[in-house]
């Protein structure tokens, strides 16, 4: 459920799940060998044609491989990457790139002969630096993305913290850009900032104060409280929240709702809607059933839940939690 006012503009972008689009594809072939960057892990190969794409991953730094890619003129990122095992947690990240522009699919890769890539592929890093950290919140990470000029995009550092890979110029193109979304987390509670760039470089995130907040008081559609002062003043804000539920053993009910603070006009709080009459829905959860609930309050400078340009800046809270349906 998505509640808006017309205070927050006409061109709204939030939109409800869709299968994905089909769309012709070709084979691809390649021979991939990054056994001269000492930190390559694995490779993955990345085929793009507009908002159309594929991807092939190998668990070693040399690999031959096929893949079923957009059907045309593909723009395709060979990509090495190192993993990092930090306890129980497996972290990746960029170590070197290359870049083909116009690659026929189907077709093989490089005019059939094997892409090897060496120093002047390697990734650089840029320095990452974190303000206003809350008291007693582990140390941030960042996730970092990397946007393709036709629209596309792929990860390269899923859990960046004092510094991110940048690509190398050969893997560079016109349009190209970066997407940072770092994150403070203590359990359920975090803060987040989220900033894009059109070239690599020093980034900087600025958290906002965080959200305490115990939980809705339990119920099968429970109300949540969105008092918040940290946000004060500020345009495009929205507040979401999600209500979860086990059905069987392998499904579960999620019943989200979006609202902006000019929806909202100084309410603070959010119910969760009764759908069950509306045919097609599903049944509200029963007495003792386990619930799980999240939420959050976000403050976009491009608008809330409009099209915004690509040099917004977001900034975000978030809570969640668990109770019994009494």
């Amino acid at each position: 459920m998505i509640e808006e006012s017309t205070l927050d503009g006409t061109s709204l972008t939030e939109a409800c799940g869709v299968f994905p689009q089909s769309f012709q594809t070709g084979t691809l072939t390649g021979s991939l060998d990054a056994s001269a960057i000492p930190a390559a892990s694995f490779l993955t190969v990345d085929a793009q044609s507009g908002a159309s794409g594929a991807s092939y991953s190998s668990g070693t730094p040399v690999a031959n491989f096929t893949l079923n890619a957009p059907a045309g003129s593909d723009r395709v990122e060979v990509l090495a990457f190192n993993n990092v095992s930090q306890g129980a947690v497996e972290t990746f990240s960029l170590v070197a790139a290359k870049n083909f522009s116009s690659q026929t699919v189907p077709g093989t890769l490089n005019g059939g002969s094997p892409v090897v890539l060496g120093p002047a592929d390697e990734a650089t890093e840029a320095p990452i630096a974190y303000a206003n950290v809350p008291s007693g919140f582990p140390a941030p990470s960042t996730i970092v993305v990397y946007q393709t000029a036709a629209g596309g995009a792929f990860l390269i550092a899923d859990a960046a913290t004092d510094q991110y890979p940048v690509l190398p110029p050969g893997a560079i193109q016109n349009g190209d850009s970066y997407a940072f979304e770092a994150t403070a987390r203590d359990n359920f509670q975090a803060v987040s900032s989220s900033i894009s760039a059109s070239a690599g470089g020093p980034v900087s995130f600025t958290f906002p104060a965080p959200w305490s907040y115990a939980g809705p008081t339990p119920a099968a559609l429970p109300t949540l409280d969105f008092n918040y002062a940290g946000f004060a003043g500020e345009g495009g804000v929205t507040e979401a929240a999600s209500i979860g539920w086990s059905v069987g053993t392998y499904s579960e009910n999620f019943i989200t709702m979006i609202a902006t603070a000019n929806y909202q006009n100084t309410a603070t709080t959010l119910a969760t809607p009764d759908l069950s009459g509306i045919s097609g829905f599903f049944a509200n959860p029963q007495s003792g059933t386990q619930a799980v609930w999240s939420a959050s309050i976000s403050q976009n400078s491009g608008g809330g839940l409009q099209t915004a340009p690509s040099t917004a800046t977001s900034n975000s809270v978030q809570n969640g939690g668990a109770y019994t349906v009494p």
